[in-house]
């Protein structure tokens, strides 16, 4: 499969595909909670307390498929110290395919970026779920998404 999109331990997710990230990011927004046909595209956000926010895309089996998501952290400067805010904002991110079976389940721990990479099992509408679990209101996350042909090792 594409070197480029494969994790690894010593160098994460590897260089930056700036033509692919370009690609992705002229490409057309995600709508909540209305289908998308486009093969790759993005979402920008505010979510409160609690919150849940979901997006659609057709997707076909076999294929890939590569969501990262991030959001800001917001900090606290005492003294010459940054300290993260007690309320601390993240999000968890589902992808559940079109016959309602957890394709993936990611949370971000201490970080404030996820990325999940899969392969679909079956053709029809996914849906990418995002969920603000913590009780920090009014925080804002980008979200990226990408379908692509896997490539066969056999």
């Amino acid at each position: 499969a594409d070197s480029i999109t494969q994790w690894k331990m010593d160098s994460g997710y590897g260089k930056l595909d700036a033509l692919r990230a370009y690609e992705i990011l002229t490409a057309k927004p995600l709508v909540r909670n209305t289908p998308a046909q486009q093969d790759r595209g993005w979402a920008y956000g505010v979510m409160d307390e609690k919150q849940t926010h979901e997006y659609t895309i057709q997707g076909k089996k076999g294929q890939r498929l590569v969501v990262t998501v991030t959001w800001h952290r917001k900090l606290e400067k005492v003294g010459n110290k940054f300290f993260e805010e007690p309320n601390r904002f993240y999000l968890d991110l589902k992808v559940l395919s079109p016959s309602g079976k957890m394709l993936a389940f990611e949370t971000a721990g201490r970080n404030n970026l996820i990325k999940t990479d899969q392969v679909l099992k079956e053709d029809g509408h996914y849906t990418i779920v995002l969920k603000n679990p913590s009780p920090a209101k009014n925080r804002d996350y980008g979200l990226a998404f990408e379908l692509m042909e896997e490539l066969s090792t056999n």
